[in-house]
C-alpha cells in the first residue's frame, strides 16, 4: 500500500471517530454508510467536513467516503451513497436537506424494473448528468468527414418483438405408439427394422413365452368343451322334438353350451390381445403340439423408429420394446422463462431453427402453455406443433424457438449509433453538420443489429459510424475524476 492510500485510511478513521462523538454508530438505512457519517441524512455535518478539508467537490460527499475517486477504500459489496451534483449541490452548500431524497431514489430504481433485464443496455437514464447541456462543436464540416462520421435520418420501421427459448423436438404423442407385449418372454426374432413403414397388424417381432403356451392350451381345452356342449345341445333339441326327453334336460344342455361358448370366447380374446390373428387361433384346434412363440404386432400404421430390445432380451409384460410413429408429425417442448410465460397464448405463431445460423427453419404453432413453472429452474413448458417438417427436423434434436409477441412501427436505429457514457444511453444528434448534441434514449428492445428506441423524432439526423469518437470527446472532461459521465 503506498503512502497516499495509507494517509486516506488514517483520515477515514479520524473522521469516523469525530462523527461518532456527535451521532450514534448505527448504519444509515438508505445510503449504505454509517449514520454518523451520512451528510445526506445529516446535512449539518457538511460544514465540519469542509473545515477539515475532507470534501469532494466533484461528487459532493466527503473525500474520505468518495469511492469513485478512491476505489481502494471501498469495502467488498459496499455501494457508495453519492449525491447527485445537479439536484443537490445547492441544497448541500447551504446545509439544506430534502426530505424526499429517499423517495426520488426509489422512483429512479422503479424505472429500471419495467420487465427489462438489469443491464447497461436497458438501464434507466439519469435525469441530470453531463450529457444534458453538452454540445460538441466541430471546427468545420470537413472535420466531420475526416473523422469518418456518417449520418442517418431517423425513420419508423415495422418491428416485431420476439421471445426466444431453447427446446427439444419430440414425436407428436397423439401419433406415436409404443410397441409392447402383454406377455413376458424372450425376443427371438425381429421382423421389421428401424426406418421401415409398417401397417397396422403387421408382425414386428416374435417372442417365446411360457404364458403363451398356457393361453393356447386353455383355448384348445375351451374349444373342445364348446364342441362337446354344442353336440349335446343339438342332441337334446332332436330328442325334445320327438318327445323323448324332458324340458329340464334341454335347459341344462343350453346352459352348458352357453358356459362353454363364453369360456372359449374368453380364451380367444386373450390370444388376440397377445397378438395372434384369427387364422392362427383357428389352427390351434388341429395342432398336436402347442407352440410357445407369439407374434408382436404393430397396433398403428407408421414408421418403426426405435428397437429398444435386442435378440435374446427377456422382457416383462407391458415393457416397451420399440416405437412406431408418424415421422411427419412432430412437436417441440420449449423451456420459457417465468416472466415471459404470460405473454404466450395458444395459437401463437413460432419460428423454429435447428442450427446456429438460423438457416434451417420451419414454422409452428403454440398448442399448450403450462400452468406451472419448475420449482428449481423457474421455467415453464410451452408445446409447439410443427407445421412444416419436410425432413428438416428430427426427434430429440435441440432447437431454438422464437415467439412473436408484438409488432408495431418503431423508431429503429443501428446499434452502433447508441453509446453508454457511464450513466445513460445516448445518441448523437446532428443539429447541423458541425454542431452535435448528445440525446438520451430509452432502448425498448433489440432486433438483430438494430435498436427500437424512444427519445428521438422521425426526420432527425444522427451519427452512426464514428459515434464512439464523439463519446470520448463528451467524456474527456471527466477522465481524471475517477468516474464517467459526470462532466464534459
Amino acid at each position: 500500500m503506498n503512502t497516499r492510500y495509507f494517509l486516506i485510511l488514517i483520515f477515514v478513521c479520524a473522521t469516523s471517530a469525530f462523527a461518532q462523538s456527535n451521532y450514534g454508530g448505527a448504519p444509515c438505512e438508505y445510503h449504505s454508510i454509517a449514520d454518523s457519517l451520512c451528510t445526506r441524512c445529516h446535512p449539518d455535518l457538511i460544514e465540519g467536513f469542509k473545515q477539515r478539508n475532507d470534501w469532494c467537490a466533484e461528487h459532493h460527499i466527503p473525500e474520505s467516503q468518495c469511492y469513485l475517486c478512491h476505489p481502494e477504500i471501498a469495502k467488498p459489496g459496499e455501494r457508495p451513497a453519492l449525491h447527485d451534483h445537479s439536484e443537490h449541490s445547492d441544497h448541500e452548500e447551504h446545509g439544506e436537506h430534502d426530505g424526499h431524497d429517499h423517495a426520488e431514489h426509489e422512483d429512479h430504481d422503479a424505472k429500471i424494473d419495467e420487465g427489462k433485464p438489469r443491464t447497461s443496455l436497458f438501464r434507466a437514464n439519469k435525469d441530470h448528468c453531463a450529457s444534458n447541456d453538452a454540445v460538441i462543436q466541430l471546427a468545420s464540416i470537413q472535420t466531420a468527414e475526416r473523422a469518418g462520421l456518417k449520418f442517418l435520418t431517423v425513420s419508423e420501421a415495422p418491428v416485431s418483438e420476439f421471445i426466444e427459448a431453447s427446446a427439444e423436438v419430440e414425436f407428436d404423442a397423439t401419433a406415436a405408439y409404443a410397441v409392447t407385449s402383454l406377455l413376458g418372454g424372450t425376443i427371438v426374432r425381429w421382423v421389421a427394422q428401424p426406418g421401415e413403414f409398417v401397417s397396422r397388424g403387421e408382425v414386428l417381432a416374435f417372442c417365446e413365452s411360457f404364458e403363451a403356451a398356457s393361453l393356447k392350451a386353455e383355448y384348445a381345452h375351451a374349444a373342445a368343451i364348446f364342441t362337446l356342449a354344442q353336440t349335446e345341445q343339438t342332441r337334446q333339441n332332436t330328442l325334445s322334438a320327438s318327445g323323448l326327453t324332458s324340458a329340464l334336460d334341454v335347459q341344462k344342455s343350453e346352459a352348458e353350451f352357453s358356459r362353454a361358448q363364453a369360456d372359449m370366447r374368453r380364451a380367444e380374446s386373450s390370444l388376440r390381445a397377445a397378438g395372434l390373428s384369427q387364422e392362427e387361433i383357428d389352427e390351434l384346434t388341429c395342432c398336436a403340439e402347442m407352440d410357445v412363440t407369439i407374434p408382436i404386432r404393430a397396433r398403428v400404421s407408421g414408421t418403426l423408429v426405435e428397437q429398444r430390445s435386442e435378440l435374446g432380451a427377456i422382457i416383462e409384460p407391458g415393457e416397451t420394446i420399440g416405437l412406431v410413429a408418424e415421422t411427419g408429425r412432430l412437436w417441440v417442448e420449449a423451456q420459457v422463462r417465468e416472466r415471459d410465460l404470460s405473454r404466450l397464448r395458444v395459437g401463437q405463431a413460432a419460428l423454429l431453427s435447428s442450427d446456429g445460423e438460423g438457416w434451417n427453419r420451419c414454422s409452428g404453432e403454440v398448442v399448450w402453455v403450462a400452468n406451472s413453472v419448475d420449482e428449481l429452474t423457474r421455467m415453464g413448458r410451452v408445446r409447439v406443433a410443427v407445421n412444416q417438417n419436410g425432413e428438416s427436423l428430427r426427434a430429440h434434436e435441440f432447437v431454438r424457438v422464437k415467439f412473436e409477441v408484438s409488432s408495431s412501427d418503431e423508431l429503429v436505429i443501428p446499434s452502433e449509433s447508441v453509446q453508454w457514457e457511464g450513466c445513460c444511453n445516448v445518441v448523437f444528434v446532428a443539429e447541423t453538420p458541425d454542431r452535435i448534441k448528445p440525446r438520451k434514449v430509452d432502448i425498448e428492445f433489440t432486433s438483430g443489429n438494430s435498436y427500437a428506441v424512444k427519445g428521438l423524432n422521425a426526420g432527425e439526423k444522427i451519427i452512426t459510424s464514428g459515434s464512439y469518437l464523439l463519446k470520448t470527446e463528451l467524456m474527456k472532461g471527466s477522465l481524471g475524476a475517477g468516474c464517467c459521465g459526470q462532466g464534459a
